[in-house]
């Protein structure tokens, strides 16, 4: 499958990035920098590396105009963690026929309830075609139904739609894609095996959920903030232009949905199951979960 995955016969790859919120100028590639700043300057033997020019200028100037982190473009840097954008989901071996589009729990209210635990309030949306964050659970266990032996998952954590695109207008020198899947890096070229891409929801069921170490036991079910996503707020895709930066970090007086960690993000990619930030193999309630890895040990 050449260097970025070997693979066998029955093997199914799955490869999903969580986000933190980058927004540049669209469809141009980055600027030459003016000047090589300190912490900028190459090794020994290594060739001039513009884009650490650039972002070495950027965190000592505080500010730069080919982009920013967040939702404040006078500041390089105004948010640095996780984010409610969709997030790029990979896979090899098998579609995501069985999770996105017509599949979508988005698309109804009853599962959307039994997915957060409430409402999720400005959620439903018939006609997404993105699908939820524990659905690679979902994808993990049907793969495993479908008799394949070997099932990896790969988490790029902190690397979303936008940093991917980033990162391959730096490896190719080109501005190649402006939407989908994309090109220039090998899990977005390979095509020796079925393969699709979609994105995914990561909000957490909650935010704010207090827990007594000592009595094992949550204390304010339900947290402060609740989770969902919504569509017209957050966008239909993650390249959408229209989505909300303030949204997408939380910071929406009128609808703040919870954003992720990486403790939620990770109980609902391997145990299906929203919960709350903060949390590892608990649910809401703070009952135990069993991540896919040792259902699949089990006899």
């Amino acid at each position: 499958m050449n260097d970025f995955v070997r693979t066998i016969a029955g093997a199914t790859l799955l490869g999903g990035m969580l986000a933190i919120v980058l927004t540049a100028s669209a469809g141009t590639a980055p600027p030459a920098a003016e000047a090589t700043r300190p912490g900028g300057q190459p090794a020994a033997g290594e060739a001039p590396d513009r884009i650490r020019e650039m972002q070495a200028a950027a965190e000592a100037e505080g500010r730069a105009g080919w982009g920013h982190w967040g939702d404040q473009p006078e500041r390089y840097v105004s948010w640095s963690n996780h984010s409610n954008r969709l997030i790029p989901v990979y896979t090899f071996g098998m579609t995501l026929a069985g999770v996105a589009g017509d599949k979508s729990s988005y698309r109804n209210q009853v599962r959307l309830r039994e997915l957060y635990g409430h409402d999720a309030e400005g959620s439903l949306n018939p006609q997404a075609d993105y699908f939820d964050q524990t659905d690679v659970h979902r994808l993990q266990m049907m793969a495993a139904d479908a008799g394949k032996k070997y099932i990896v998952l790969f988490v790029f954590d902190g690397m979303d739609w936008h940093t991917t695109r980033t990162a391959a207008i730096a490896a190719t020198g080109s501005v190649a894609y402006a939407e989908g899947r994309g090109t220039g890096f090998s899990f977005q070229d390979y095509r020796g095996t079925v393969t699709d891409f979609g994105l995914c929801v990561t909000s957490p069921a909650n935010e704010g959920t207090k827990f007594d170490v000592d009595a094992q036991a949550v204390r304010n079910p339900g947290g402060e903030s609740a989770g969902g996503y919504d569509v017209g707020r957050g966008g239909t895709t993650a390249w959408d232009p229209r989505a909300s930066l303030r949204y997408l970090i939380g910071r929406d007086r009128d609808r703040p949905h919870a954003v992720t960690d990486s403790a939620a993000a990770a109980t609902s990619l391997c145990c299906g199951r929203k919960t709350y930030n903060d949390a590892i193999n608990v649910d809401v309630k703070g009952a135990h979960l069993m991540p896919v890895a040792r259902v699949g040990h089990r006899p």
